[in-house]
């Protein structure tokens, strides 16, 4: 092969993997947080009608640590549970369905997940509904990291996947997501 024809043999090479989509999934440790919250946790303020309906779940969860889990352990306890100073609280609503909400630790203030599902639920967390099996949904999560991944159905027909977010100060941002067809 003649220099040539190497450079350009290079340069189709490169201009492919250039169009390629990004296929590395975000990852816990791309998000870390330094800090761990280890002081008093303020009372949840309950500014919305949705937030005050649900006020004695989170409430307990803040205050006693029900619904307050490790992803990785059911064990419940009090304290964040995600992104250095937050709780995600979750309880049941039914199956496969389940209901959640983030507490900020520091402040106070109450994050809805921002998931929409078939219902209208302020806090409701769409289920599976056949994805993969029937059951509720998967929400994965660190202490130390600032992602959510979140395996949900946003509708029952369709957008069946998996969603990625990142925490920021205003609630969860959705970053990527990666969809599979619906089973149904």
């Amino acid at each position: 092969m003649n220099s040539r024809a190497a450079i350009l043999t290079v340069c189709l090479f490169a201009i492919g993997l250039s169009g390629q989509p990004k296929s590395r999934l975000p990852q816990f440790g791309d998000y870390q947080t330094q800090d761990t919250f280890k002081g008093r946790l303020v009372v949840p303020l309950f500014n919305r009608p949705a937030e005050r309906e649900y006020r004695t779940k989170i409430r307990q969860g803040v205050i006693n640590g029900w619904g307050v889990t490790e992803a990785a352990a059911e064990d419940s306890r009090p304290g964040p549970n995600f992104a250095g100073h937050y709780l995600i609280i979750k309880w049941p609503c039914g199956s496969p369905c389940m209901m959640a909400a983030i507490v900020d630790a520091t402040t106070g203030r109450i994050f809805p997940p921002p998931f929409h599902g078939a219902g209208d639920g302020y806090f409701w967390v769409p289920a599976l509904w056949s994805f993969p099996a029937e059951g509720p949904p998967i929400l994965d999560y660190r202490i130390n990291s600032r992602l959510l991944i979140a395996e949900i159905c946003e509708h029952p027909d369709e957008r069946f996947g998996t969603y990625y977010f990142v925490m920021e100060d205003s609630g969860l941002r959705l970053i990527r997501t990666a969809l599979r067809p619906s089973s149904r």
